[in-house]
Protein backbone atom coordinates (compact mmCIF):
# COMPACT_ATOMS: atom_id res chain seq x y z
CA UNK A 1 0.00 0.00 0.00
CA UNK A 2 1.41 3.44 -1.40
CA UNK A 3 1.30 6.42 2.11
CA UNK A 4 2.37 9.76 1.44
CA UNK A 5 2.70 12.37 3.42
CA UNK A 6 0.69 16.04 3.07
CA UNK A 7 1.62 18.18 6.44
CA UNK A 8 2.20 15.39 8.78
CA UNK A 9 -1.53 13.60 7.64
CA UNK A 10 -0.94 10.41 5.28
CA UNK A 11 -2.68 9.91 1.67
CA UNK A 12 -3.27 6.87 0.04
CA UNK A 13 -3.11 6.50 -3.98
CA UNK A 14 -6.26 4.59 -5.05
CA UNK A 15 -6.21 2.86 -8.62
CA UNK A 16 -9.14 1.89 -10.51
CA UNK A 17 -9.16 -0.42 -13.61
CA UNK A 18 -12.18 -1.32 -16.00
CA UNK A 19 -11.66 -3.77 -18.22
CA UNK A 20 -14.01 -3.90 -22.11
CA UNK A 21 -14.63 -7.18 -24.49
CA UNK A 22 -16.71 -7.14 -27.11
CA UNK A 23 -18.24 -3.38 -25.88
CA UNK A 24 -19.43 -5.03 -22.59
CA UNK A 25 -17.27 -4.47 -19.05
CA UNK A 26 -16.07 -8.07 -18.15
CA UNK A 27 -14.17 -6.84 -15.44
CA UNK A 28 -13.70 -3.44 -12.87
CA UNK A 29 -12.04 -3.24 -9.34
CA UNK A 30 -10.65 0.00 -7.44
CA UNK A 31 -7.71 -0.75 -4.53
CA UNK A 32 -4.82 0.82 -3.54
CA UNK A 33 -2.20 -1.86 -4.35
CA UNK A 34 -0.57 -1.87 -7.41
CA UNK A 35 0.26 -4.93 -7.67
CA UNK A 36 -3.17 -6.27 -7.97
CA UNK A 37 -3.91 -3.66 -10.93
CA UNK A 38 -0.96 -5.31 -12.82
CA UNK A 39 -1.93 -9.11 -12.24
CA UNK A 40 -5.52 -7.89 -13.17
CA UNK A 41 -3.90 -6.57 -16.50
CA UNK A 42 -2.13 -9.45 -16.96
CA UNK A 43 -4.55 -12.21 -15.82
CA UNK A 44 -7.16 -11.22 -18.35
CA UNK A 45 -7.89 -10.94 -22.13
CA UNK A 46 -9.72 -7.53 -23.01
CA UNK A 47 -10.15 -5.06 -25.78
CA UNK A 48 -10.12 -1.65 -24.04
CA UNK A 49 -9.05 -0.80 -20.28
CA UNK A 50 -9.79 2.23 -18.34
CA UNK A 51 -7.25 2.73 -15.90
CA UNK A 52 -7.12 5.87 -13.11
CA UNK A 53 -5.00 6.51 -10.62
CA UNK A 54 -5.99 9.28 -7.63
CA UNK A 55 -3.47 10.89 -5.93
CA UNK A 56 -5.92 13.61 -4.00
CA UNK A 57 -9.66 14.47 -4.44
CA UNK A 58 -9.75 15.67 -8.21
CA UNK A 59 -6.30 15.28 -8.81
CA UNK A 60 -5.44 12.20 -10.87
CA UNK A 61 -4.49 10.90 -14.12
CA UNK A 62 -6.56 8.30 -16.43
CA UNK A 63 -6.97 6.98 -19.84
CA UNK A 64 -8.16 4.12 -22.03
CA UNK A 65 -5.95 1.36 -24.07
CA UNK A 66 -6.15 -1.04 -26.14
CA UNK A 67 -2.99 -3.62 -25.38
CA UNK A 68 -1.59 -4.63 -22.37
CA UNK A 69 1.79 -3.01 -23.32
CA UNK A 70 -0.38 0.52 -22.81
CA UNK A 71 -2.20 0.06 -19.93
CA UNK A 72 1.49 -1.36 -17.94
CA UNK A 73 3.18 1.04 -18.95
CA UNK A 74 0.53 4.02 -18.32
CA UNK A 75 0.28 2.21 -14.68
CA UNK A 76 4.31 2.74 -13.92
CA UNK A 77 4.08 6.28 -15.41
CA UNK A 78 1.04 7.19 -13.41
CA UNK A 79 2.79 5.90 -9.99
CA UNK A 80 6.15 6.84 -10.47
CA UNK A 81 8.56 8.65 -7.92
CA UNK A 82 8.91 11.46 -8.88
CA UNK A 83 5.20 12.07 -9.59
CA UNK A 84 4.29 10.97 -6.35
CA UNK A 85 6.60 13.11 -4.82
CA UNK A 86 5.08 16.10 -6.16
CA UNK A 87 1.56 15.01 -5.02
CA UNK A 88 3.34 15.17 -1.51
Amino acid sequence: MKKFEIDGNKIRINLHLKLWKDKKMIFSIACRKKSTIRRSIEANTYTKAYLRVSYLKDFYNSGYYNNKKDVLSALSAFTEKPLLDFVK
